[in-house]
C-alpha cells in the first residue's frame, strides 16, 4: 500500500514539473484561429512572405520554450530566446528589431494542423501573423517590450 502511495505522488510530482516548465517564463503564447475569424480580428494583410513547413519544423526540433519570428528586408529568421537562429534566412538579429514570440507548443499544433500547406508570415499593420490553410496563429507576444532579458 505504502509503495503504491509512493508511486502516485512520484507520478504526480513528474506530471507537475513537466506541465510547468512546458509552458516557460512566458506562459503559453499565441492562439489559432479560422483564417476567416483572424481575417475580420486582425485586418487585411498589408505583406506576407512564405516560409516552408519543413524549415519550421526544423526550428521546433532545436527549440527549447519559445519560437521567435523576424522579419527583415523580406526574409524571416527564426531564432530562439537568446536570439540564436534556429532556421530561415541566417541573419543577425539585434535587440532593437521587433520580434513575434510563440510558445513552441502553440507552433507545433499550428504545424500539426496545417500539415505540408505553405505558411505565409503576414504582416497586418498592427500584428504579425502566420496562416496556412485555414488556420492563423496569432496572439504572439512582441519583443519589444516583452522581450526575455
Amino acid at each position: 500500500m505504502l509503495k503504491q502511495i509512493l508511486g502516485i505522488v512520484i507520478i504526480l510530482l513528474v506530471s507537475f514539473s513537466a506541465v510547468s516548465n512546458a509552458q516557460g517564463r512566458m506562459g503559453f503564447v499565441g492562439k489559432i484561429f479560422d483564417k476567416n475569424e483572424a481575417n475580420i480580428l486582425f485586418g487585411e494583410v498589408k505583406s506576407s512572405v512564405e516560409l516552408k513547413p519543413n524549415v519550421l519544423k526544423q526550428a521546433l526540433l532545436k527549440a527549447k520554450d519559445y519560437v521567435v519570428f523576424v522579419v527583415k528586408n523580406g526574409r524571416i529568421s527564426i531564432v530562439n530566446e537568446k536570439k540564436q537562429v534556429l532556421a530561415g534566412e541566417v541573419q543577425t538579429v539585434t535587440a532593437n528589431e521587433t520580434m513575434h514570440i510563440f510558445s513552441k507548443d502553440k507552433v507545433a499544433e499550428f504545424v500539426s494542423l496545417i500539415g505540408s500547406s505553405s505558411i505565409a508570415v503576414e504582416d497586418r499593420g498592427t500584428t504579425t501573423t502566420l496562416t496556412a490553410g485555414a488556420y492563423t496563429l496569432e496572439f504572439s507576444t512582441q519583443c519589444p517590450p516583452m522581450c526575455f532579458e
